[in-house]
């Protein structure tokens, strides 16, 4: 994965903020009202399918970590399983999609080809339905060899529906409305709105946000422990471009798909596991990310961590029990720090190891309140009998508070989405060759809608008692 890589441009290194002191440590960022994602884990990597469903369900909130009930993230029961689902999978096939087909064997048609052919012969499905969708859904039977051969710019005009504009708010809700709570849907799309002649293009994104951000909220509200997970790939591109305004032009350049995921996190992981990001054929990941609903805190064996033994790198205090640590002093460095383990097998499969160790993702909770007064750095575990992946390390210039302190996963939307985001498509230049219009607008809408239920969704959390 070339997390953050759009064209010439590159996503900041994830670790900045560099401290002058100390090149492992970074400021941390100031808590954001809505905290997403999870940053805990499971004990193994999935190791493949059951035909038993394996469902995990959260003690009642008042047997969590000790966070005061309107501070739970659910009211309902939350459910991680990795039951084998049904994968509905939905292809645009609007006018700007032939350019796509009309190579022959475009990279397009690998990875949609080798994708779709991994999910079936892993055996993570129970069934698997192929469609095209416009302003309608054709259903193509479940035959991927027939599907992929079917893909040329012949076969997508005989797909029912309007060819001319794309409606991606539209697709979303008709794909979400009929996604259940063990079923995946997979939409395979290059994610260019077409406001058309509207006057005000900026009204109609802002929109089509609004309505994103409502599918998923009503998506959420009747599916549990969910997420979403977006890939970007890069296809030569030999056709008519339609741009923001629905005027054609013809080009031959690479342009950038979208394969766009929603479905239990449990399932998402588990086909992560067997379609690794760095297994897709035909073209590589450019970019991705996850997104997921649900504390992984309030479940047993999904957030494993807890303090290491002091010491010179570790930090200068007294390990009173995995979550409880008095009389930290100040280290040889000049700062107070301590060090906990964390078990990331599962955020790694999910985020990538870039995401999910990124310390701008996270904050930090003294006392129940937001602190930016501490910095924390993530580092990679390389004790082959330790049962933690990595090391986590708060630091702070100043002693610790005595009581509660919290590191929090505060996911975001990565920088990677607004550097490959074009709002003015009308000329196609190297400079703007790998954007795609609009597309911020999508990502934003799908991350409002992950928000809506939860203002103060806290979804992993790690706690310690300072004494």
């Amino acid at each position: 994965m070339k997390n953050g890589q759009c064209g010439s441009h590159f996503l900041n290194n994830c670790f900045s903020h560099h401290r002058a002191t100390d090149g492992n440590w970074f400021r941390m960022k100031k808590l954001i009202p809505l905290v997403l994602m999870l940053m805990t884990a499971v004990s193994c990597v999935f190791s493949g399918p059951s035909h038993t469903p394996k469902v995990v369900t959260a003690p009642e909130p008042a047997q969590a970590n000790g966070y005061s009930s309107d501070e739970q993230s659910s009211t309902q029961v939350n459910t991680f399983t990795t039951k084998i689902p049904v994968v509905n999978v939905y292809l645009e096939t609007s006018g700007s999609m032939n350019g796509y087909v009309n190579n022959g064997q475009s990279q397009f048609q690998q990875v949609v080809y080798d994708y779709l052919s991994n999910i079936k012969n892993s055996g993570l499905v129970s069934e698997l339905n192929l469609n095209y969708i416009t302003n309608c859904v054709t259903p193509k039977g479940n035959d991927v060899n027939s599907f992929v051969n079917n893909l040329n710019s012949t076969g997508l005009l005989q797909a029912s529906g309007s060819k001319a504009t794309t409606d991606i708010a539209a697709l979303i809700e008709t794909i979400l409305d009929s996604t259940e709570q063990n079923q995946v849907s997979i939409l395979i799309t290059d994610c260019i709105f077409s406001p058309g002649n509207v006057q005000n293009p900026q009204n109609y994104l802002e929109n089509q946000k609004i309505s994103i951000r409502n599918a998923v909220k009503s998506y959420l509200d009747k599916n549990v422990f969910v997420g979403c997970s977006i890939y970007r790939f890069m296809s030569d591109f030999r056709g008519k471009y339609f741009d923001f305004r629905n005027r054609p032009s013809r080009i031959d350049m690479k342009r950038p798909f979208y394969i766009i995921v929603f479905g239990n996190a449990g399932q998402l992981a588990s086909i992560k596991s067997k379609v690794p990001d760095a297994n897709f054929m035909g073209s590589p990941v450019e970019s991705t990310w996850t997104i997921v609903n649900g504390d992984f805190s309030d479940v047993d064996g999904l957030n494993d961590y807890g303090l290491l033994q002091s010491g010179p790198v570790n930090g200068n205090y007294r390990w009173k029990s995995p979550t409880s640590l008095k009389s930290v002093k100040i280290s040889s460095d000049g700062y107070f720090k301590f060090t906990f383990g964390i078990d990331m097998k599962l955020p790694v499969l999910l985020y990538g190891e870039e995401y999910a160790t990124n310390t701008d993702n996270y904050c930090n909770l003294i006392n129940k309140q937001t602190s930016e007064s501490y910095f924390l750095s993530i580092r990679q575990n390389n004790v082959k009998s330790s049962k933690f992946t990595h090391n986590a390390t708060l630091m702070s210039e100043k002693p610790f508070p005595k009581g509660e302190i919290s590191v929090v996963f505060d996911g975001r939307i990565p920088q990677w989405v607004y550097d490959c985001t074009d709002l003015d498509d009308t000329v196609l230049k190297d400079a703007n060759s790998g954007k795609t219009y609009g597309f911020s607008y999508m990502c934003e809408g799908i991350y409002a809608g992950f928000h809506a239920n939860n203002s103060n969704n806290l979804t992993a959390k790690y706690l310690f008692e300072m004494s």
